[in-house]
């Protein structure tokens, strides 16, 4: 794309009654890319080989009417918008109400679990733990008494 071309562009937005944000620039620009090389793709293909440079520039002009930068507003929009619905919809599904008050009983909950689990564990393995201390203890009294 040529500075003409980008200067268009960016002229059309701003003659737009609404405000444009710098986002749906971005959008509209893309979109003109992607139809200029998708045209200029299909029809090199059709042809069997490259554009002239005057057929590129009538490409680039067609793609500059109104109608068809119009129409890159309105998905921008529509993009735009339904992008900002689906983050907010996330936002609140993942910020309830209610989670503070749910995650601090599943904390509990998880809490309490893993102190009964540790009970169990000394109560199944205290006699264990017994031996361990008395046989470490009459290691260190064998080494002092060595010595």
């Amino acid at each position: 794309m040529n500075k003409n071309c980008y200067n268009a562009l960016q002229e059309f937005c701003d003659r737009q009654k609404d405000m444009i944000s710098t986002g749906e620039r971005d959008f509209i620009i893309r979109k003109f890319l992607e139809s200029f090389y998708d045209t200029i793709q299909i029809q090199e293909q059709k042809n069997g080989t490259p554009l002239t440079d005057n057929e590129i520039r009538a490409i680039e002009q067609s793609l500059l009417g109104d109608k068809n930068l119009e129409s890159y507003v309105d998905s921008a929009k529509k993009f735009i918008a339904a992008t900002r619905e689906s983050l907010i919809d996330d936002y609140n599904k993942q910020h309830r109400r209610n989670s503070f008050w749910r995650d601090i009983w599943v904390n509990m909950i998880a809490a309490f679990f893993y102190s009964i689990l540790l009970l169990l564990l000394y109560v199944v393995a205290k006699d264990q733990i017994s031996k361990w201390i008395t046989d470490l203890l009459d290691t260190v009294v064998k080494t002092n008494i060595v010595q």
